[in-house]
């Protein structure tokens, strides 16, 4: 095996432990109300903290994409 596999392999086991080390708290909750659904597109209302990019779940354990933040719409 060469040095430079060694050291690929060394660093995945390192990602690995490093990834699996990881804690994080997912019990953050912000409800909000579900306006419309319409071609696969949620129109939520009261989910003021969230952030374009973030991953939301639903009741239902549908996860959802944010991806525009619009305001009185």
């Amino acid at each position: 095996m060469s040095t430079k596999q060694l050291k690929t392999v060394e660093i995945a086991e390192i990602l690995k432990q490093e990834i699996a080390n990881i804690s994080y708290n997912s019990d953050l909750e912000e409800v909000g109300q579900v306006i419309t659904v319409e071609d696969g597109i949620a129109k939520i209302y009261g989910i003021n903290k969230v952030e374009a990019g973030e991953v939301v779940e639903f009741e239902s354990g549908i996860k959802g994409l944010v991806i525009s933040l619009e305001t009185n719409s």
